[in-house]
């Protein structure tokens, strides 16, 4: 975990000029958890969206995923904070160009290897028909895959450089 310090630090050079109060009570909403804090930052971001905002919508989704996951039988001081921040995150990902295609390359991706897929491993037409197939918006190609890619990395969901 960041220390409260830490993550005030990282959330202000995310959203510059956002409201000291806001991003300490978002802080502590997540837990001061890294990969909460990350997604939190880069939706922020990418939305253009201030601290109270995003913490409403937080609130929301996680009231909504509370159902979801009452008996999920995961730790609780990390399940709900990076479950909601990743729900939103790839909900929002998965709007960019070309749309509906990043969750179904992050589902991939999250089951080859937690250490990086290099890109020629992605880029092979069975990735590609899978890919289609999952999406169900025609065939995919590399151009398309790498689009996904992209939008996760926006959302801090992925990251890329010469392995994905």
């Amino acid at each position: 975990m960041f220390t409260a310090a830490e993550a005030r630090g990282y959330l202000v050079g995310k959203v510059p000029g956002a409201d000291l109060a806001e991003v300490d009570g978002l802080a502590a909403d997540l837990r001061w958890l890294p990969l909460a804090l990350a997604h939190a930052g880069a939706f922020m971001a990418n939305e253009r969206m201030d601290v109270a905002t995003y913490r409403r919508l937080l609130g929301e989704r996680g009231r909504r995923l509370s159902e979801l996951l009452a008996d999920s039988g995961l730790p609780d001081d990390y399940a709900r904070p990076v479950s909601t921040t990743l729900s939103l995150s790839v909900e929002e990902a998965d709007k960019l160009t070309p749309a509906g295609l990043a969750r179904p390359m992050l589902w991939l991706l999250s089951v080859l290897d937690p250490d990086g897929v290099p890109w020629e491993v992605a880029a092979t037409d069975a990735v590609y028909r899978w890919l289609a197939t999952s999406w169900g918006g025609g065939a995919v190609n590399e151009v398309q895959a790498r689009g996904a890619v992209n939008a996760l990395r926006r959302f801090s969901l992925a990251s890329a450089d010469e392995r994905v």
